[in-house]
């Protein structure tokens, strides 16, 4: 059996926004047995601020760029690597306010996952979200596999505010980390283990699809449906439910394929 990487997405600029501030990365490498063999990335401007679409743009292409050099990705270093690669995207933007006044104050959230050697890893800032999707079972489970770095989810974990309430609390705009701001970026890493052999997916999405679609409704949404067919119908459920802010979503589904039988 051989691994099957199959994946899709889409994005909108919702309902009310005039424009789209976010930005997504699909990238998977063409050469063979290369250290790096995927990476699935979203970034969403920070809205209210000059440059948010520059930042987040500029964040998704600095990530291919740094990631795709990569000679060598010792599996015992990826935390270390993930972390360097963050804090060279977070530099390339602080680089671009000092050349540009008129950005000053521009950021970006960025949540990726990476697959190098067959195994997944992650990185995260902000408040965009990695979701583990298991829909084989008889009872789907949809797991976040991230913390949302906002003052309402701080707020939650001092047990101020109930985890049902997160999503639609006014201080759930508010980051606390973001890629651009301060000297150093904060980074969350992830080791997620081996590429799953059995059918496993992946959601990455930025906060406008959790605004308005509630991630126990991600299973019935996408189960039986191709990974771009599932991205495009959860951003199409949310803008029928008026989209107050961008959405992004990528879906990543791994599974196993059939290797031809010599005759």
């Amino acid at each position: 059996m051989a691994l099957k990487i199959e994946w899709g997405f889409h994005t909108d600029r919702g309902q009310v926004r005039s424009k789209n501030e976010d930005s997504c990365l699909t990238w998977y490498a063409t050469k063979s047995a290369p250290p790096i063999q995927a990476i699935f990335a979203v970034a969403d401007g920070m809205g209210g601020h000059p440059g948010g679409d520059q930042a987040s743009r500029l964040a998704v292409k600095g990530l291919e760029k740094i990631l795709t050099a990569c000679k060598i990705f010792p599996l015992g270093e990826a935390s270390a690597i993930i972390t360097q690669t963050f804090q060279e995207v977070h530099a390339m933007i602080r680089k671009g306010m000092e050349d540009d006044p008129k950005l000053s104050g521009m950021g970006t959230t960025l949540t990726a996952l990476i697959m190098a050697q067959d195994h997944l890893y992650a990185g995260h800032v902000g408040d965009s979200r990695l979701y583990a999707l298991n829909l084989i079972d008889t009872e789907p489970q949809v797991t976040c596999l991230t913390k949302d770095h906002t003052l309402a989810y701080e707020q939650m974990e001092a047990g101020v505010i109930d985890s049902e309430d997160l999503e639609t609390h006014p201080l759930s705009h508010v980051l606390t980390r973001s890629i651009g701001a301060g000297d150093v970026a904060r980074v969350d890493t992830m080791d997620l283990g081996p590429a799953p052999a059995e059918e496993r997916d992946y959601l990455i999405c930025s906060d406008g699809l959790i605004r308005v679609v509630h991630p126990r409704e991600f299973a019935g949404i996408v189960k039986g449906k191709s990974p771009e067919k599932a991205a495009r119908a959860l951003v199409n459920i949310a803008n029928e439910r008026g989209a107050p802010d961008n959405i992004t979503v990528i879906l990543v589904h791994f599974g196993t394929a059939v290797e031809p039988q010599k005759v």
